[in-house]
Parts: structure tokens; sequence; C-alpha cells
């Protein structure tokens, strides 16, 4: 979702009364944001997704829950099917318990093969 300016404006002001911030610092702060913000907004964001992703997969593997995250998807098919136009889908992640065992055993390359 884009942010305007007016939301941006809100949580910077938010963060710096949130912390406390002197008014040097708001300002650096501030200053810092809006410039980041037009050109990696989106770049930042798609990161703090994979952050999400993480956990929720180490999640998963603790409570022996299947999971396997999905990149190799359209993304905008796919958030036509959503509905949902102010947000793009970066990654997919299909999560859930097994009805029966696979028959196939997982394969792995050896160390030596990996790491030099």
């Amino acid at each position: 979702k884009e942010l305007s300016e007016k939301e941006l404006t809100k949580r910077i002001s938010l963060t710096i009364e949130k912390n406390s911030l002197p008014k040097e610092k708001a300002l650096a702060y501030e200053q810092f944001i809006k410039k980041m913000i037009p050109s990696s907004w989106e770049s930042f964001a798609k990161k703090q997704v994979y952050i999400a992703l993480g956990f929720l997969m180490s999640t998963c593997a603790l409570l022996n829950i299947a999971h396997c995250p999905l990149e190799g998807f359209m993304p905008l098919e796919f958030d036509k099917i959503l509905g949902e136009p102010d947000y793009t889908s970066t990654v997919l992640c299909a999560v859930g318990y097994e009805k029966e065992k696979t028959p196939y055993v997982k394969t792995r390359l050896e160390e030596k093969d990996v790491f030099f």
C-alpha cells in the first residue's frame, strides 16, 4: 500500500513522541525517513515480509506443521484473486498438516558439494 504524506507524517510524529526524541534527533529521523520512502519503500517493505516469513516457518517447524514458501507465482494475478488493490503479494507460504506421509525421500547435496 502506498503511504500518503499525511500517513507518513503521522507515523513519524508518533515514533518521535513515543521515543521522546530531542528536536535535533527528531529532525534527522524525519529527514532520513522522508528521503528513504520515495525510492525504496517498496523494497524495504518486501524485505520486512521475509522477516515475518522466517518467524512463520520457524514456528511451524517447532509445532511440526508442514510449510513451504513459494515464490514462483504471478503476484499481479494473485492480487486480482485476493481483491485487495492497495496491496501487493510478495511471497506465499503453504501451511498445514499432511493428510498422509509422502513416499518420497528428501534428498540433499553432500556438504563437500555445497561448501568449498
